[in-house]
């Protein structure tokens, strides 16, 4: 299929008068090495603007320096300072000290190790004297260290940053006005989900930072004053295979605008856009086609500016952007600056007439390897007055996303700072006053049967057309000229269907339908026709009448390049099975039972309990409530339980969160969307109960919790377990017998001998006689360690348990 493309071209045909703003667009240049801007600051008579300058020496070897510029509001250089020399040196922040001065915060390596930086501050006063430096080292030899973000408090700073060495940590660290730690820290999770706190923000006595979580985006909150997390909340979308938020700018209300950048299926990167509330609440989620990623900042409207740079398709070029969104993501916005080459912004600021200005680099050839400094200075539209910009044309599309707590990061003490004294020099650049001659191409897809529409006039065929832009009083008029022409595809596209996740309905018994609705497939493809038909394939369509019984629905997306991919999901319909249960109850999509209750021939109360799962994710744990003070006869602690279906799960016996309990963990497939599983335990011959507190938590994190109560439950007899593996012997007593212990009494011994044929794998468990457990251990060799647990003379209860069956029993006496 072939698609129609138009080509844009702007030629500048004149400019008007100089803004109200003061505007420009200039470079810096510093001979043959190159320089970037990295961060910029507005302050009363002008900006400050951070950067580095990367060069060699004589011999060949890296001589990276950092530096501090100020210019004023027409962009001439008023002062510049380097600071020291280093290898692989930059700057990421700077701000405003509490004493009017600035600090500043970046990287550098090169003092202690050429190859593994280290995080670096930068103090200096308001003319930008050097006051101090600190290094902030790793806590282990070969781990680099990488400085993000510093936010100013009363009495210091908050800085942040990460730590790696294979894995990733997390960093964020307090300090004094001189520099001092007040406190240090580093947070982890399991190796391989590599955290990071990119950048935050400070709200009252709360630190709010974007990052990520292996694959998850992240917004973590944490106390200002001991840096512990106080909440974490993940972001995932099915568009995207891997996001990271590496930008947050506060909004209206207490919430905040989020800006990443997610990975596509079929390759390449969106920026990521949401809206959250203060406590992480999604609002909406959105990307916006053509600018590329960056950064967020609030501006002075209380619209917000994303400040990208767009790769030009095909081609190593890139294109600086500024883009203008409103508090609902839509875009009011969108311009691009600098020269047809690799160009980018790194940051921008709202300045303090309405207006932007925004630091990166520049190169002004295709062929030219040496960058020199870019900053633009815009009115509160993005507009130069003396020189023109070119719009960017660009497609908001609403992103579907999950939300999703997060839970139990690590964390640990980091390294303190250190003083660290280097020589600082005045230095200048020279600076090139450049209007860009615009003249750039950009490519919009008209597919077959679309129309387009620009600046009133709208187009189908393909054709060389030109119109004359009228600018304002005080802009520049554009002669634009679109080239509208077909296109084939280049290469095949790549076409990604992701289907709903398997799920059981269930329904009255006296019913043989119900009516379903759900999810329909989400599709997305690379192809420059965004078109994407949906087609079922086979099963029944949402809304419709299912019949008992299990039913498969597949479906199948056909770009609009001619490729496709299909998917298919379950829905199974059950009948409910309510009267066999004594109690049932529904909480969301989770259905807890009690199927039966018995006591065995040891007086042991023993429950049977189903349940069930409808949601759209799988179990993570289950819990049942225990009588305060005891804990469940079996399963034991740390064994593994297999239910009447054949799943296994590993016990926790009790667990004490989110309430006192007996917990099982799903292992493989277990308690899946759409599964149902029966859980046996048994309780102390004391521990009759009316009413179980029953819940189980998601995947995700969702939790459901309800009580059941056992009045309707007649109780029925079954053998012990204990029985049961000594009718499997030769006899009750052999059984037994075979599993002696001695000494038995014990008077000050600590070590306790097994007498049995085979104890490998084997736990020994010790409870008084109310049923409390006083201890859990191994059997080594035959052997258990009692431990020095102070014990008081009388009669205690003991079992040998193996994989959750109880395998022997008896009485221990303990004579001290």
């Amino acid at each position: 299929m072939k698609n129609l493309l138009f080509t844009l071209i702007f030629i500048i045909a004149s400019f008007g008068a100089r803004s109200q703003n003061i505007t420009f667009q200039k470079a810096y240049s510093s001979g043959n090495a190159s320089v970037f801007a990295s961060d910029v600051l507005p302050v009363s008579d002008g900006y400050i603007v951070s950067g580095s300058r990367d060069t060699t020496s004589a011999n060949g070897a890296a001589v990276d320096r950092v530096f501090l510029m100020k210019i004023d509001h027409d962009g001439n250089v008023v002062w510049l300072r380097y600071y020291g020399l280093g290898f692989q040196v930059s700057i990421s922040k700077i701000i405003e000290a509490n004493d009017g001065g600035f600090v500043a915060i970046g990287s550098v390596a090169g003092f202690n190790t050429q190859w593994d930086p280290q995080m670096f501050l930068i103090k200096t006063d308001k003319d930008g004297m050097l006051q101090w430096q600190k290094l902030i080292p790793s806590y282990q030899t070969n781990r680099r260290n990488n400085g993000y973000w510093i936010q100013s408090i009363s009495d210091g700073y908050i800085l942040s940053g990460r730590s790696t060495k294979g894995d990733v940590h997390a960093v964020l660290m307090r300090i004094d006005n001189l520099g001092n730690t007040v406190w240090s820290k580093r947070y982890y999770y399991d190796w391989g989900d590599n955290p990071i706190f990119v950048e935050f923000y400070i709200g009252g006595d709360t630190i709010y930072a974007v990052g990520s979580k292996d694959t998850a985006s992240t917004l973590s909150l944490l106390h200002v004053a001991t840096g512990d997390p106080i909440s974490i909340v993940r972001f995932d979308s099915p568009a995207f295979t891997k996001g990271v938020f590496n930008s947050l700018a506060p909004a209206q209300n207490g919430d905040w605008i989020l800006l990443g950048v997610g990975h596509l299926p079929a390759g390449g990167t969106a920026p990521w856009v949401c809206r959250v509330s203060r406590t992480g609440n999604l609002r909406w989620s959105r990307s916006y086609s053509n600018i590329g990623q960056g950064s967020i900042k609030p501006l002075s409207d209380g619209n917000f500016l994303l400040i990208t740079s767009g790769t030009v398709s095909g081609n190593q070029k890139s294109d600086p952007i500024l883009t203008k969104i409103d508090g609902n993501g839509e875009m009011l916005w969108s311009h691009k600056y600098g020269l047809p080459t690799q160009d980018q912004f790194y940051t921008a600021s709202a300045t303090l007439d309405s207006g932007i200005i925004a630091v990166g680099s520049v190169r002004h050839s295709d062929q030219s390897s040496k960058a020199d400094i870019l900053i633009v200075k815009t009115d509160e539209n993005g507009w130069i007055a003396d020189c023109c910009s070119l719009f960017v044309y660009s497609v908001v599309d609403t992103i579907p996303a999950g939300v999703a707590p997060e839970f139990n990061i690590n964390q640990s003490a980091f390294d303190n700072a250190i003083h660290q004294h280097l020589p600082s020099e005045n230095a200048d650049l020279d600076m090139l006053d450049y209007c860009p001659s615009i003249m750039d191409s950009i490519q919009v897809p008209l597919c077959t049967g679309d129309s387009i529409t620009l600046n009133g006039v709208t187009y189908t065929q393909p054709g060389t057309y030109t119109q004359i832009l009228p600018g304002s009083s005080n802009r520049c008029d554009t002669l634009a000229t679109y080239i509208l022409a077909y296109a084939p595809q280049t290469g095949p596209t790549t076409v990604s269907l992701q289907c709903p996740v398997d799920t059981t309905v269930f329904i009255s018994q006296h019913t043989d339908t119900t009516k379903v609705d759900y999810l329909l497939p989400f599709a997305m493809s690379d192809c420059i026709c965004p078109e994407i038909a949906l087609s079922r394939t086979a099963g029944n369509e949402s809304g419709a009448y299912f019949p008992v019984g299990l039913h498969t629905i597949c479906y199948q997306a056909d770009d609009a390049c001619g490729m496709s991919q299909s998917c298919c999901f379950n829905i199974r319909v059950e009948p409910e099975v309510i009267d066999e249960a004594c109690d049932s109850k529904q909480a969301g999509c989770i259905r807890f039972e009690v199927l039966e209750v018995t006591r065995n021939t040891d007086g042991h109360w023993v429950y049977y309990t189903r349940v069930t799962n409808a949601c759209a994710e799988a179990v993570k744990f289950v819990y049942f409530q225990l009588p305060a003070g005891l804990v469940a006869v079996a399963p034991v602690n740390q064994s593994g339980y297999t239910s009447p279906q054949g799943n296994p799960y590993v016990v926790r016996n009790p667990n004490f969160s989110p309430f006192y309990a007996i917990r099982f963990k799903p292992a493989g497939a277990a308690l899946s969307p759409g599964h149902s599983d029966i859980f046996r335990y048994t309780l102390p011959e004391q521990a009759s109960v009316s009413y179980i507190h029953a819940a189980a938590r998601l995947i995700s994190g969702a939790y459901f919790e309800t009580h059941l109560n056992t009045f309707s439950c007649p109780v029925g007899t079954e053998q012990s377990r204990s029985d049961q593996i000594s009718n499997r012997s030769t006899g009750t007593a052999a059984a037994v017998e075979s599993w002696r212990i001695y000494p038995n009494p014990v008077h000050r011994e600590t070590t306790l001998t097994i007498q049995a044929h085979d104890t490998e794998g084997c736990f020994f468990q010790l409870h008084d006689m109310t049923g409390r457990m006083l201890l859990s251990a191994p059997v080594w060799n035959r052997q258990v360690d009692l431990g020095d647990a102070g014990w008081t003379n009388g009669v205690y209860l003991f079992r040998i348990h193996k994989e959750g069956e109880v395998l022997g029993s008896g009485k221990l006496v303990v004579l001290r």
